[in-house]
């Protein structure tokens, strides 16, 4: 018989006053690289402890699934990098907060499969020695999406932390194809607009002609030519 496993619960105040990260370490068996960025000692403790406050409120737990709704938003949002929040609340506090994201993930599968204290610390750190450079949204979406089976289905006994970090690199790469997809639709979108305004101030040849004529009566002594080289922006002929 398969003995059930609970996934830890994690709150805002194990959040907010994170363990330290060597602890994490000893008691997860992680070999992953200790993250560099520490917390930025030129923040007040008053300002830092308010930064972590808003980011367990603001990328909680409880949003998560909402992020596969939302991708673009997720990418070209305002979302902190995993290392720029590192910077400037802690990197145990970055570790916390992976944690909490993993145990969420953890409470969607079954009881037998969910991730023990010590698979979910493994993991975070591996996320935050790896891949730092992902902003709180694209983890969050990862994760809402490894859920949803999105990057394979995960089989029965085999949920441990380096299974969902080897998927990590699919959503990196299809992550990548989303960009550069949502970019060419910017680039559509602006190229369509210039051509609207462009259309805007247009006008028909006759009135152009018409136009052009007293501008030149005006301006250049009827001399269409120079008129229209003062309009393109050219030095006129004098």
């Amino acid at each position: 018989m398969t003995t059930a496993r609970s996934s830890p619960q994690l709150n805002s105040h194990s959040m907010t006053h994170p363990q330290n990260i060597s602890t994490v370490m000893a008691k997860s068996g992680a070999h992953a690289t200790t993250p560099s960025p520490t917390v930025c000692t030129n923040l007040p403790s008053e300002q830092i402890k308010q930064a972590r406050q808003y980011y367990v409120t603001a990328y909680s737990s409880d949003i998560m699934p909402l992020c596969a709704l939302v991708p673009e938003r997720c990418y070209f949002g305002n979302a902190p990098t995993l290392v720029q929040m590192g910077r400037q609340c802690g990197r145990e506090f970055v570790i916390s907060w992976l944690s909490d994201k993993i145990a969420a993930y953890s409470a969607t599968l079954s009881e037998a499969d969910r991730l023990t204290a010590a698979d979910i610390d493994h993991l975070a750190l591996e996320i935050f020695g790896s891949y730092s450079s992902l902003n709180l949204a694209e983890v969050m979406l990862f994760f809402s999406r490894l859920a949803a089976g999105v990057y394979g289905q995960v089989v029965y006994g085999s949920v441990r932390a380096e299974n969902i970090a080897s998927r990590i690199p699919r959503f990196l790469e299809s992550r990548q194809k989303e960009i550069d997809h949502y970019e060419r639709q910017r680039e559509e979108q602006q190229r369509r607009a210039e051509e609207e305004r462009r259309k805007l101030h247009a006008v028909d040849y006759g009135t152009y002609k018409s136009l052009l004529a007293k501008l030149a009566a005006e301006r250049f002594a009827g001399d269409e030519d120079a008129a229209r080289a003062y309009l393109c922006g050219a030095s006129p002929r004098i």
